[in-house]
């Protein structure tokens, strides 16, 4: 029988490693989803992608965090 952390095993990060996060589109669940994945120690950096640009924008301005970079 196979246990969750050998099951798991190959997906584990290695403990100094930080993530890169997309958060695609620039609404209220984007502005939430960027703002709490900013706040989070392990992540480096969060994109946020959405068609109209100046939306990505204002959310990476709102957040007013160095780790988000918008993009259309």
């Amino acid at each position: 029988m196979l246990s969750v952390d050998s099951a798991v095993s190959p997906f584990k990060r290695k403990e100094d490693s930080k993530l890169k996060m997309l958060v695609l589109g620039a609404g209220h669940m984007g502005l939430g989803a960027a703002f709490d994945l900013a706040a989070q120690p392990d992540v480096d950096e969060v994109t946020v992608a959405d068609m109209d640009v100046e939306k990505a924008r204002a959310v990476a301005s709102h957040v007013k965090h160095g780790k988000l970079t918008p993009v259309s």
